[in-house]
């Protein structure tokens, strides 16, 4: 298992268990909805209030993990699990070169940009 999927499951894990921990001390009812007033117009109970966004991160955990082993392509999905992007440093210098173009452009008079 990857050290990424490693970090995700224990921030799953932790949800759950924070929701276990709070389960006593919820109402049985729990507001799911406002309306544009601001005023509760929707309840759930307090299992699914405390418990349906962990399911939800772990449903999309295991299809993350799925999804590519069941890709024909799984060659494809390495190519893209590397960085794509330069470094930041190269980033920041690319920036500042863009600002300074900026600024010289600016310092031109109006009849030399035309020109």
């Amino acid at each position: 298992m990857r050290k990424s999927s490693k970090i995700v499951l224990a921030l799953i894990i932790l949800t759950f268990i924070i929701g276990i921990y709070f389960y006593s001390h919820f109402p049985d009812q729990v507001a799911s909805h406002w309306n544009t007033k601001g005023e509760v117009d929707g309840y759930m109970s307090k299992f699914w209030g405390l418990f349906i966004a962990p399911f939800i991160m772990l449903g999309m955990w295991i299809l993350f993990i799925l999804i590519p082993k069941m890709d024909p392509l799984k060659e494809n999905i390495e190519k893209f699990r590397k960085p794509r992007f330069p470094h930041p440093k190269f980033l920041i210098l690319e920036n500042q070169k863009l600002g300074n173009r900026k600024l010289e452009v600016g310092k031109l008079g109006k009849s030399e940009v035309g020109s």
